[in-house]
């Protein structure tokens, strides 16, 4: 996970955990939100560079990431297609507790104290 810009970037390995799911449904969310329209692609992925140093030498490998607003398309995916009142309900359950999680890995990346988290909440 990367804060950069005041966005969290994840890779979708990162994303498969966030939303216990396998890495290939991530990746066919992600085809399809891009698909639809409903991102774009080049708005929300980045490239990092990785430097690791390996002895007398420099390392240079890039992780792929997939910004915040992308993980929001995907935890609302499912939400669209339910076809029920009950299974509106539980999925959009699902959907406020992933963006809790999201809230505490970026409140926790920030190292923020309650009464911030207060202060960023009610705005």
């Amino acid at each position: 996970m990367r804060l950069a810009d005041e966005t969290v970037w994840l890779t979708q390995k990162l994303m498969a955990v966030l939303f216990e799911a396998d890495v290939r449904t991530i990746s066919e969310h992600l085809g399809n939100v891009y698909k639809d329209g409903e991102q774009r692609r080049e708005a929300t992925i980045r490239k990092f560079r990785i430097v690791r140093i390996e002895g007398t030498r420099n390392t240079v490998s890039y992780r792929t990431a997939c910004s915040s607003p992308i993980l929001t398309a995907i935890s609302r995916k499912p939400w669209k297609a339910a076809r029920n009142p009950n299974e509106k309900t539980r999925i959009r359950r699902q959907i406020d507790a992933t963006d809790a999680q999201i809230d505490k890995l970026v409140y926790d990346l920030y190292g923020l104290t309650a009464d911030e988290i207060k202060i960023v909440e009610n705005n």
